[in-house]
């Protein structure tokens, strides 16, 4: 698996923030619905905080995003 990040100077300190495309949250969320996959395991392999995903499951179930394609 590839792993593709794009990263944008935020706040004024210079650090650094991912950003993610719709395509790429949603292939993260649809990891977590494997059967025996926490949402901690994903976050680890993408480096990045459980909260996030929980948060982008949360749009996608409230707004009716389409996950599986």
């Amino acid at each position: 698996m590839v792993d593709i990040l794009r990263w944008a100077v935020a706040g004024k300190k210079g650090l650094k923030k991912r950003l993610w495309s719709d395509d790429e949250k949603r292939s993260i969320c649809k990891q977590t619905l494997t059967p025996g996959v926490s949402v901690a395991q994903v976050a680890r392999r993408y480096s990045m905080n459980a909260n996030l995903i929980f948060k982008w499951l949360n749009l996608f179930l409230n707004f009716s995003f389409k996950m599986i394609e």
